[in-house]
């Protein structure tokens, strides 16, 4: 009986190496031959993604950041700090483009449901690039600032300001 848990605990921690993997390579690795729409869509896609996660709880997604962007240690080879940095340039430009997609969505939110969705979910994706990384988001606080001040009419506007809210408490731990 222990060897099979034994067994089992080792093929889950394999499973989730390998779906960390899967996912780093397909949202994070750079393609050198990748226009701004091909960066566009990997957003779309972790922005669905998010949408999609039950009860928006998507611990996994930082813990994924986490696990590719904990700083180094002594055991920690050139390899690895490449790796890191290359992410990390993702992840910032990543990030730009879903500031980039708020300010485009706000305006149209109002007449379109669906744009309200794209705008809470676009804001719950920055916020967890923020709890991970609050360094490559800090500089988007600003602009994310006036949305404090938004009067709130619709559930969707509520949501709107919890995301802000929440991302401020993790810039705010930063500096």
């Amino acid at each position: 009986k222990q060897w099979y848990q034994r067994r089992v605990a080792i093929t889950a921690g394999g499973i989730r190496e390998l779906v960390a993997k899967v996912f780093m390579d397909l949202w994070f690795t750079e393609r050198h031959d990748e226009s701004r729409d091909g960066l566009i869509k990997r957003v779309v896609s972790i922005t669905e993604t998010v949408a999609a996660s039950p009860d928006q709880n998507c611990e996994w997604f930082t813990l994924l950041l986490n696990q590719y962007l904990k700083p180094g240690d002594e055991n920690t080879t050139e390899k690895d700090e490449e790796q890191r940095t290359r992410i990390t340039s993702q992840a910032q430009k990543m990030v730009n483009c879903l500031v980039d997609s708020v300010l485009k969505l706000e305006n149209f939110s109002a007449d379109n449901p669906s744009n309200s969705t794209r705008l809470v979910s676009c804001l719950h994706t920055i916020y967890l690039f923020a709890e991970a990384m609050p360094h490559i988001v800090a500089r988007h606080a600003t602009t994310l600032h006036p949305y404090l001040n938004m009067k709130c009419s619709q559930h969707s506007d509520y949501l709107v300001l919890y995301h802000v809210t929440r991302f401020g408490t993790h810039r705010v731990r930063y500096f």
